[in-house]
């Protein structure tokens, strides 16, 4: 009972994870194919979706293919991903104060990350960086969507800003659940696998947001909106 059990999972995991793994290439390709619209964080996006597919596929590789520890990749991730993500909230912004705040956030994350880094475990996810990490971008994208939905002129569903906020929303918050549910999981066990498997499936959900907000760039955004309509 326990061996089909174990069975099913895996093949559930391999099917999600492969999906997962591929799906990126989906928003990568339409978000190229808008590349003539030549926004910043239209650039940021797609930078951060390559970078996040060749991490995937490297860590995939190493993890499942060798069969040796991946943990330094993706411990590796954050920075980028926060950096990148950072700046596209950025650019989004014309407040002088939340550009100060999220200018500020990006360095101490960084500093931040490299002192957990000397201090870690090697061979072992960083769950602190990744919790730190997932609630300052979940703050940054909830405060992002409701600022412009309060000032954008455009049905929400034509606002790239919306479906990319949410994207981060969605995965982020999720993945805090996910972290701190990790640690008190043995290894290998069916429980430890299925958190691998849900946030393969928050992976999937957020590639798909995205691709909704890369169709939404074909929308044009009226010229009397301001700031955060006007990215």
């Amino acid at each position: 009972m326990a061996a089909g059990m174990q069975d099913k999972l895996q093949d559930v995991r391999e099917v999600v994870t492969w999906i997962s793994l591929l799906l990126p290439l989906l928003p990568l390709g339409v978000g190229l194919w808008q590349f003539r619209n030549e926004k910043t964080w239209l650039r940021l996006l797609l930078l951060f979706l390559a970078i996040t597919l060749l991490f995937d596929l490297a860590g995939y590789y190493v993890g499942i293919i060798l069969k040796e520890p991946n943990a330094r990749i993706y411990n590796a991730f954050p920075p980028v991903e926060f950096l990148l993500l950072g700046l596209m909230f950025f650019t989004w912004h014309d407040g002088k104060t939340e550009k100060r705040i999220i200018g500020i956030l990006i360095p101490v994350f960084l500093l931040f990350w490299i002192i957990t880094q000397a201090i870690s475990t090697p061979h072992n996810l960083d769950n602190v960086i990744l919790t730190v990490e997932s609630v300052l971008l979940v703050i940054i994208a909830v405060g992002t969507l409701f600022r412009s939905m309060m000032r954008d002129t455009i049905p929400v569903q034509k606002n790239p800003i919306f479906w990319v906020s949410s994207a981060l929303v969605v995965y982020f918050a999720g993945n805090l659940i996910l972290f701190a549910l990790a640690p008190t999981l043995q290894q290998d066990t069916i429980d430890s696998k299925w958190i691998w498997v849900l946030h393969s499936l928050l992976n999937v959900i957020k590639n798909l947001l995205f691709l909704g907000g890369f169709l939404a760039c074909r929308t044009r955004i009226s010229s009397s909106s301001a700031g955060l309509s006007s990215y």
